[in-house]
């Protein structure tokens, strides 16, 4: 709790059903596939879905890790961060799988 309120703490969170909760820290979202990234654009950070559909795994690797460090360095804020979401997986507003 001491790490997250003084910003040492970074979460990268793989969906299941595509829950647009975040915790305390900053919450990188991956979804796991294209169609759930593409519905929920506004709750994911990062779509691996990609990487089924032919996308290169060490491209997909470099842009993830590029993300991070981004989120890290503060210059992009995650989607959890932008919409207020804080909870744990709680609030449900839009389509669930």
């Amino acid at each position: 709790t001491g790490l997250a309120a003084a910003g040492c703490n970074m979460i990268v969170f793989t969906t299941g059903r595509g829950t647009p909760g975040g915790f305390a820290a900053p919450t990188v979202r991956l979804a796991t596939n294209s169609e759930m990234y593409n519905r929920k654009k506004h709750w994911n950070d990062f779509n691996a879905g990609v990487l089924l559909e032919g996308d290169s795994k060490a491209a997909l690797t470099q842009q993830l890790l590029d993300l991070i460090l981004d989120v890290a360095s503060g210059e992009v804020k995650t989607k959890n961060e932008i919409n207020g979401y804080y909870e744990i997986g709680i609030l449900r507003n839009g389509v669930t799988f």
